[in-house]
């Protein structure tokens, strides 16, 4: 079974279609004896230049997963495991920072978020938030809402419990 999702690299986006085998996207990002997704009927977008320039059909793609930043399932998740899938644990309000991009939305986990730590304790390299918002910050206008992205904890480098403040002339900035 393929899913139709889009891929995020740290200044392309690629739309295409993924064979999950009937598992969740996530599940496929965090399998550990695949280093790469293959992507079929796959469009190549530059990020920067998104909505200048049409897309660039590629019909088949190998993509690195230590590459991709996040990723974004366009398919509603109905696999038997999401249906029957219970949480147990907390869920957290969060803001992430990725090399151009940054995400809010709400992670679930089974223990307690320690900022220090932030997701050394999670076995799996790709994590999914939901209720998201994901924002390509050189060019803030692409803004995307998703129910799930998941997102490679490997190029976290900003992690908040609190939604940043967008509008920087509205930070106050001590004189020194």
């Amino acid at each position: 079974m393929a899913i139709e999702a889009q891929f995020f690299t740290p200044n392309h986006m690629v739309r295409g279609f993924v064979d999950t085998s009937g598992e969740r996207l996530s599940d496929v990002l965090n399998r550990k004896n695949e280093t790469a997704l293959f992507i079929t009927k796959a469009q190549l977008f530059c990020m920067i230049s998104a909505g200048k320039t049409p897309p660039t059909p590629v019909p088949d793609l190998r993509l690195e997963k230590s590459f991709l930043m996040a990723a974004i399932p366009m398919d509603s998740d109905v696999t038997h495991k999401s249906l029957f899938r219970k949480t147990a644990g907390q869920s957290y309000e969060i803001t992430v920072l990725l090399p151009n991009y940054e995400l809010r939305g709400r992670v679930f986990m089974s223990e307690r978020l320690d900022l220090r730590r932030g997701f050394v304790a999670r076995a799996e390299d790709f994590i999914p938030m939901t209720s998201a918002m994901f924002v390509y910050t050189p060019a803030p206008q692409i803004t995307v809402r998703a129910n799930t992205i998941i997102f490679n904890k490997h190029h976290v480098g900003f992690l908040g419990d609190h939604p940043l403040v967008r509008d920087v002339a509205t930070i106050p900035v001590s004189g020194g």
